[in-house]
């Protein structure tokens, strides 16, 4: 049977496109690393064993350039060596587990949210989300659909944006104190001191182009299609000697037939609300099916912005380039100190880039989709109707029922005749969770026709039941 949803199924884990980018990113840069190592090892090889001159010390102070050149370098492709054989194995194993998907699926965020979605027909979640969520809901009714990870994962870029504008305010703030130290020193201390401070605009364009990806991978975080909400529903009007909790039991108990053959069922949940009367109700969800990854653009934006940083962040260093010729050493620690220190600080900003895109990559591509049905079954006592009501212009507050039914109680030691309406509303739900240990959220629904003809037989299962004692003495109280 089709699914309405079948056309998002990616039957994989996102595990997958980020171990392949370790794979890949830590076999260049061990093969960089490799061969760098090896140029350096036949260009210092002739020089074993070390006979040192009787002016070592001039050499070395004169040379200060090349030794440092040489020595960032190899001290980087020795790491280049390490960390790409590390993020080789780690992303093999990555790739090697993206086929096992988890088999459980997490609780609903919020069961009483979910219900009242479905009794509605429309997306409530947006109500209980923050300020700016609610007021987007209110201005643009599109947005409600919304899945709340969408405002969760941009409240979190927000969050890191201003901490990559905090760093960039902490770097503009090093570089002007360590460009005002020597007029300092010459103020008050009458001590001469100049050095070169190189240009920091490297890296505000490298914080700038941070930015900007976060920018274009917030606007990927929300969908421009409106998604689908509707179900199917049916109002029934309940007499006879049984009570709402006893009518639930029988439909919760019904429901199980919703599972696939040997299927387990998840526990209902049982609700009161004070909004509607003395209104009980029940939420019933089939096992849900884990329909893999969900596709979202920004992580496959994410993928190129982790590996080609790492990789270049890592050339940069193996391959270490800044003028070397033999000069003073004051000369190049007044000239050229800065300039070799700014280049291996921007080398690691372009590894952190990368690492902090993979990150999102792996949040991005972290996101659960799971599809089940949902039941959603509420009682009025004292009411007649046999037509669905409209939903109500304000939500209803479902409260989580603890405890034993007090109403169900009175009514078991006299159980007489009783009259109520149920509602009862069903779709197939396609919710989402940002992790195995995350909630889900529901994001999507729609009338299904194989389900519409499975809840009208479970619907009479309650209607056809009939039960005799054949001891009588159960009816007597147990007097013989």
């Amino acid at each position: 049977m089709s699914r309405f949803f079948a056309k998002d199924k990616i039957k994989i884990d996102g595990k997958l496109f980020v171990g392949l980018v370790f794979v890949l990113a830590g076999i260049s840069i061990a093969w960089m690393g490799y061969f760098q190592a090896k140029l350096l090892w036949s260009r210092l090889a002739p020089f074993f064993p070390l006979s040192l001159p009787a002016d070592v010390s001039e050499r070395i102070l004169a040379s200060l350039s090349f030794i440092a050149r040489d020595l960032i370098s190899a001290i980087s492709s020795l790491c280049a060596i390490l960390i790409g054989i590390m993020w080789f194995f780690s992303g093999l194993g990555d790739v090697l587990r993206s086929g096992q998907l988890p088999q459980q699926s997490p609780d609903f965020a919020d069961p009483g949210l979910v219900s009242e979605t479905l009794r509605t027909g429309f997306p409530q979640y947006w109500r209980q989300s923050s300020w700016s969520a609610r007021i987007m809901g209110r201005v643009w009714k599109s947005s409600r659909s919304i899945s709340p990870i969408s405002y969760e994962l941009t409240g979190r870029m927000l969050k890191s944006c201003l901490k990559i504008l905090l760093l960039a305010l902490i770097i503009a703030f090093v570089f002007q104190a360590v460009s005002a130290i020597p007029g300092l020193l010459r103020r008050y201390l009458q001590i001469s001191v100049t050095y070169l401070v190189p240009a920091a605009r490297p890296l505000y364009a490298l914080i700038g182009l941070t930015l900007l990806a976060n920018l274009v991978l917030i606007v990927t975080f929300f969908p421009f299609r409106k998604k689908e909400f509707s179900r199917s529903g049916e109002a029934l009007s309940v007499k006879g000697r049984v009570n709402p909790p006893m009518f639930f039991a029988l439909l919760e108990e019904g429901c199980k037939l919703l599972n696939a053959s040997n299927g387990l069922s998840r526990p209902s949940i049982r609700f009161t609300a004070e909004t509607l009367g003395s209104t009980k109700g029940t939420l019933i969800e089939n096992l849900p099916e884990n329909w893999g990854l969900v596709a979202r653009p920004g992580g496959f934006l994410c993928l190129p912005l982790s590996f080609f940083p790492l990789v270049l962040g890592f050339s940069r260093l193996v391959h270490f380039q800044r003028p070397a010729f033999e000069m003073p050493y004051m000369e190049f620690l007044k000239v050229h100190a800065f300039d070799y220190v700014f280049e291996v600080l921007f080398a690691i900003g372009l590894i952190m880039v990368g690492l902090y895109f993979a990150e999102w990559a792996r949040v991005l591509f972290g996101i659960r989709r799971y599809r089940s049905d949902l039941v959603f079954c509420y009682a009025v006592e004292n009411s007649e109707s046999g037509t669905l009501t409209d939903p109500q212009p304000e939500p209803v507050d479902w409260k989580l029922a603890n405890g034993a039914d007090s109403e169900f109680a009175n009514w078991a030691k006299n159980p007489e005749s009783n009259a109520f309406r149920v509602e009862v509303f069903w779709a197939e739900v396609l919710s989402e969770s940002a992790g195995p240990d995350s909630p889900r959220y529901v994001v999507g629904m729609q009338e299904q026709e194989g389900l519409n003809r499975s809840m009208w037989r479970i619907l009479t299962i309650p209607f056809v039941i009939t039960v005799e004692a054949e001891d009588r003495q159960i009816l007597a109280g147990g007097s013989t």
